[in-house]
């Protein structure tokens, strides 16, 4: 009997670990607001009421997302180790664990740009994750 309940008493313990392993896993990043400093030295460009969808796409190019039509367009951004700022193709935005996102340092964030009807930039936003990139 005593060799019946060490092997539940084994099981039980191999169950709460692979619990435990695989819980500790799923941990769902936590957003915040970052430092925007590097980035917005390099989105000088960038005014509310005077930058046009146009100047957009022509600077940033294609988005990797786009909401309510043309409206509302999302850029995931890094900025390298010799402080370049680059722009993510949309490929990372759908797969962000591809390896190429962690070529760059842990400064990547998206950004979220709001244009009004007339095309105009309304305004913008910088979000990103807290965590860093392994």
């Amino acid at each position: 009997m005593t060799q019946s309940f060490s092997l539940v008493l084994f099981r039980a313990l191999v169950m709460w670990v692979v619990i435990a392993c695989t819980a500790y896993g799923c941990a769902t990043p936590v957003i915040k607001t970052i430092e925007t400093k590097d980035f917005l030295a390099k989105l000088q460009f960038l005014e509310a009421g005077r930058t046009s969808r146009e100047d957009v796409l022509l600077r940033l190019g294609e988005p990797s997302g786009q909401y309510e039509g043309e409206r509302i367009f999302t850029y995931i951004l890094a900025i390298g180790n010799e402080g370049q700022l680059h722009v993510l193709p949309r490929q990372l935005a759908l797969n962000q664990r591809d390896p190429r996102l962690y070529n760059f340092s842990p400064s990547v964030c998206s950004l979220v740009i709001v244009f009004r009807r007339d095309g105009v930039l309304e305004k913008f936003s910088l979000v990103g994750a807290q965590d860093k990139l392994k």
